[in-house]
């Protein structure tokens, strides 16, 4: 059954909702730090992520597709809808707002492959990796919040690390 655009719009809301309930608990348990949100800070993520999603993926889509996109243009959307928005304030919003475009995004690559837990912790420590989350968070966190997102060039960027987890993932067994 396919399932309404409406229905995707509360999901993706909810999800909102999640990710930044979960960040701003980890960071409180982690670092002593108590993250603030701007007001109805998931409303307006989600606004965003669905404008950009019209606007700038389904124009380009083919029309067989029945507007479906993929989890790498999914996961490229919402990062850059937080790094667009910069929900948290605070002195050092930028990191910030880059860490939470970065875990939002990993719950969701995460979730859509359902990882072994035991085996990412295993290769989390890989040197290329790590090398890739300090790269992608710092450029995330210079974007510029007026900036037009590259979100193709971001998606192939989000698609190829997720082949790169496979493949490690692949040579643990």
């Amino acid at each position: 059954m396919e399932i309404s655009i409406e229905d995707r719009k509360e999901k993706r809301l909810s999800q909102f909702k999640e990710w930044l309930s979960a960040f701003k608990e980890y960071y409180l348990v982690s670092k002593k730090i108590d993250i603030n949100y701007i007001n109805d800070a998931e409303e307006i993520l989600n606004d965003w992520y669905w404008y950009k999603i019209e606007v700038v993926i389904h124009p380009f889509m083919e029309k067989g597709d029945k507007g479906k996109i993929n989890h790498s243009k999914i996961i490229s959307g919402k990062e850059l809808s937080t790094i667009a928005i910069q929900p948290i304030i605070s002195d050092n919003s930028r990191k910030l707002n880059a860490e939470l475009a970065w875990f939002i995004a990993w719950s969701i690559l995460a979730g859509w492959y359902d990882f072994d837990t035991n085996k990412i912790n295993q290769i989390q420590d890989d040197k290329d990796i790590q090398a890739f989350i300090e790269e992608h968070t710092t450029w995330l966190e210079k974007l510029d919040p007026e900036f037009e997102y590259p979100l193709f060039s971001n998606a192939q960027t989000w698609r190829v690390f997720q082949m790169y987890i496979n493949e490690r993932l692949k040579n643990l067994e």
